[in-house]
This record gives C-alpha cells, structure tokens and sequence, in this order.
C-alpha cells in the first residue's frame, strides 16, 4: 500500500497496481486498485479506482465501482460509479452518477498484463531453478555413491 502521509503534497500523475492512502494533499490523477482518502487527506483533480473510500475531500471527477462517503467527506465534483454509499454527514456538491458497467482505463489493463506475464516469467525461473537444485543433488549424491564403491568404508569387526 502506498500512503502519502498526511505532512506531504504530491503533484502529478499515479497510477498503481494496488492500495493507496492519501493522508496529506495530493494535486492530479490518480488512477489505483483502491483509493482511501483519510479524514484529513485532500485530492484535487481526478480519481480511477475499483474502490473509492472518502473520509476527507476531493475536489475533482472520480469514476469507481464502488464509492464510500463517510460522514466526514466533502466531494466537490462529479462521481460516476456503480454503486454509491454514503453516511448522513456526508457533502456531495456536485453530481453522481450511476454507471452500468465500470472499466478500468487501458494504461491499468495494460499495467495488470505486464504484472500477470512477470508473475508467470519469475515462477517459470523458480522452476527452473527448482530442477537446476534437484540435478545438482543428484549429481552429487552419485558422485557420493561411486566414492564409496571406490573407498568401501571400513567396518568394525569385534574381537579383531
């Protein structure tokens, strides 16, 4: 999870594969798994995300699957989303819409298919070197067994 803490302003653009937390002031675009913009955290400018969570405030347009409104957020803007909760002392100024079908931008999907192709090439080299350890022992347990049929080790012989 990325947090952008709550002494911290950040300009630009984010997108992330994954969680992010916005605790202090952050100017642009952010385009993310799950977005939760704490009590005090602000966001200027627009969100992307499968989950959106608000306690503090954005000013800006969102589009998310699901978005949360605690009793503490104040959205200046427009939402887009699938489905839309809210608390009582929630301030929605602006507008909200509902989506039929939310999708992520291609940069994102694009950004998921390059995670899911690492993910594949490192277990593929994980096998690999799974098989490079079992050839390894192998060799040396033979190279072990043609030591002892070369030195048979001495046996003890009571009496002798």
């Amino acid at each position: 999870m990325l947090v952008v803490d709550a002494d911290t302003v950040m300009e630009g653009q984010l997108t992330i594969l994954g969680n992010v937390r916005i605790d202090g002031l952050f100017r642009g675009a952010v385009t993310c798994t799950s977005l939760e913009i704490g009590s005090d955290g602000v966001v200027e400018g627009n969100v992307i995300a499968e989950r959106l969570i608000i306690a503090g405030q954005l000013i800006g347009i969102a589009r998310a699957r699901v978005v949360h409104l605690y009793g503490t957020a104040i959205v200046e803007g427009e939402v887009f989303q699938e489905k839309l909760s809210m608390d009582a002392d929630a301030s929605l100024l602006g507008e909200s819409r509902r989506l039929k079908a939310f999708e992520m931008p291609h940069v994102y999907r694009s950004l998921e298919a390059r995670e899911r192709q690492l993910d594949e090439e490192i277990e593929q080299i994980s096998t690999a070197a799974r098989v490079r350890k079992a050839d390894q022992a192998e060799e040396a347990r033979a190279a072990f067994d043609q030591l002892r049929a070369r030195f048979p080790a001495l046996r003890f012989q009571p009496g002798r």
